[in-house]
């Protein structure tokens, strides 16, 4: 069954299941089963993600064609972060790749004297860098 998630609800799933646990967007979709929540649409703007419960891997198909006739979007486009996401199941639904994006860099807080003992990052914080995201989009006929 297809339905509109409460905050609560999708917060609860983005916390239990994903890196990334927090997400406001304005529509937010959701496939379930026995009322569980299998699978996570959320749009804002007009930038799409899917978040997957961790346990099962389901077909975005039946989700975004809700969706789509539902809302009747003129284009999406997505971020897929290159090191995790699958651009397979994007593409799947239509999407093209339109370029993919310089890497980004994140910041994180060690032990401050595990670090002053190497001689760098003395002021507690280090720099990691990602592969950049693919930023795809999506069109409708």
């Amino acid at each position: 069954m297809i339905k509109e998630c409460s905050k609560e609800q999708y917060s609860n799933f983005l916390y239990e299941n994903h890196l990334c646990n927090k997400d406001d967007s304005r529509v937010n979709l959701g496939m379930f089963y026995n009322e569980e929540l299998l699978l996570l649409m959320t749009i804002n703007e007009d930038v799409v993600h899917f978040y997957e419960n961790k346990n099962i891997t389901i077909n975005y198909d039946f989700l975004f064609k809700y969706y789509v006739d539902k809302y009747k979007p003129e284009k999406l486009k997505t971020f897929l972060d290159r090191r995790f996401e699958n651009e397979k199941s994007y593409q799947k639904l239509g999407f093209k790749l339109k370029y993919n994006s310089e890497p980004n860099s994140h910041s994180f807080k060690l032990n401050k004297k595990i670090l002053c003992s190497s001689g760098e990052f003395c002021d507690g914080y280090n720099k990691i860098w990602d592969c950049g995201n693919a930023v795809y989009v999506w069109k409708n006929n």
